[in-house]
C-alpha cells in the first residue's frame, strides 16, 4: 500500500558558528570579519576559534581566539584581515568547544581595486575594421583626471 503523512520536523543545532561576510570586498580593503558563536547548550563552554590562513588575505591579528560562552547565549569574535587578491575567495573558521564543535566556510567576491571605465565605439563591421579594448584593473595604472 502507498501512502503519505505530514509531520513536523524540528531541525536544530545546539552549538554552531556563522560568518557574516559582506556581499563583496575590494582588493586592499581592511575589514573586521564578525564570527557569531551560538551556544544553545544548557551549560557554558570554552570555545577556541581558528581561521584557516589563505593566500588571498593577510590576517591583521592572531589566527586563533578563545572565549567562554554562557549557556543559551550568543557571542561575536572579530578577525581583522587585509585583502590582497581579487576573485571568488573562501573564508573558513573552525570552532572547538568543550562539549561540541563546528566549522563553517563561506565565499566572498573580491573585486579589483580601481575604477571601471566603459568605452564604446560605433562603426561599420567590414573587413579591415579594428576595435581595440583596454581593461584597467589597478588604481596605479589609471590616467590622471
Amino acid at each position: 500500500q502507498l501512502g503519505f503523512s505530514n509531520a513536523a520536523l524540528r531541525v536544530f543545532q545546539d552549538f554552531f558558528v556563522d560568518i557574516d561576510l559582506p556581499v563583496a570586498l575590494t582588493q586592499n580593503d581592511e575589514v573586521a570579519i564578525p564570527v557569531a558563536v551560538y551556544n544553545y547548550l544548557p551549560e557554558a563552554q570554552n570555545v577556541r576559534l581558528q581561521v584557516k590562513l589563505e593566500d588571498w588575505c593577510e590576517l591583521q591579528d592572531q589566527p586563533e581566539k578563545s572565549l567562554q560562552i554562557a549557556a543559551n547565549d550568543i557571542d561575536v569574535v572579530y578577525f581583522r584581515i587585509k585583502v590582497k587578491q581579487f576573485g571568488e575567495q573562501a573564508f573558513q573558521v573552525t570552532a572547538w568547544g568543550d562539549k561540541l564543535s563546528d566549522a563553517i566556510k563561506r565565499s566572498v567576491a573580491v573585486i579589483p581595486d580601481g575604477r571601471l571605465f566603459r568605452k564604446s565605439k560605433s562603426d561599420w563591421l567590414r573587413q579591415g575594421t579594428l576595435v581595440a579594448t583596454t581593461i584597467v584593473t589597478s588604481a596605479s595604472t589609471l590616467p590622471p583626471i
